[in-house]
């Protein structure tokens, strides 16, 4: 009984009613432009080194609980990287559709952590340009066309208007498929940075 009328105790329970408070839309949607630094996890045979590329796409979140939602959504991020093998670099971009899924903890309304995973399709050609440094031969590619993985996020919220709020999401992905069909091991690690518009309904 001391406990519940303890001055302490009432101020947490007041900060834990604060940090759980209810979204004021059951559903959200997101339109997001951004960047995808991508880099890799590979045998030593190449030296592999991460470059930035543009895209952006759409999501979707769906409140299951008072401050946890389920994150959808669809988005272009090439992934874009340089190998530097006999001589040669190799500036490989690699246009892939992702499809992440997000279990989304939001607190005070004014960001939120989230945790889940992704599928992703590369799409049309592996876009190569080669510098030459020396002398050999360059084979065609031999990649995975689809990827999956683990994503992480920090999303920070700014409201524009009763429907509306600014919306910067930083993710990180661990790819956990092995994306070379050689006997090399290549699986990526992608930093993302997307902004963009939330509306609510």
């Amino acid at each position: 009984m001391k406990l519940l009328t303890c001055p302490r105790a009432i101020g947490l329970a007041a900060l834990l009613g604060i940090a759980l408070s209810t979204p004021a839309h059951a559903i959200k949607f997101s339109a997001v432009g951004g960047g995808n630094y991508s880099s890799t996890e590979s045998a030593p045979t190449y030296n592999y080194s991460a470059k930035a590329a543009v895209g952006g796409g759409a999501l979707m979140e769906i409140r299951l609980l008072p401050s946890v939602g389920l994150e959808i959504g669809a988005l272009y991020l090439p992934r874009k990287y340089e190998i530097s093998n006999n001589g040669y670099d190799y500036t490989t971009t690699q246009n892939q559709i992702q499809i992440p899924i997000i279990l989304r903890a939001n607190l005070l309304n004014i960001f939120s952590l989230g945790v889940g995973g992704y599928v992703s399709k590369y799409t049309g050609k592996i876009d190569t340009q080669v510098t030459r440094t020396g002398t050999g031969e360059y084979g065609p590619a031999r990649l995975s066309t689809t990827d999956y993985g683990v994503v992480t996020s920090i999303a920070f919220y700014s409201s524009v208007s009763p429907l509306a709020r600014f919306v910067l999401d930083a993710r990180y992905v661990i790819g956990s498929k092995d994306n070379d069909l050689t006997f090399q091991d290549k699986k990526f690690r992608d930093f993302q940075l997307l902004a963009g518009l939330q509306v609510g309904l």
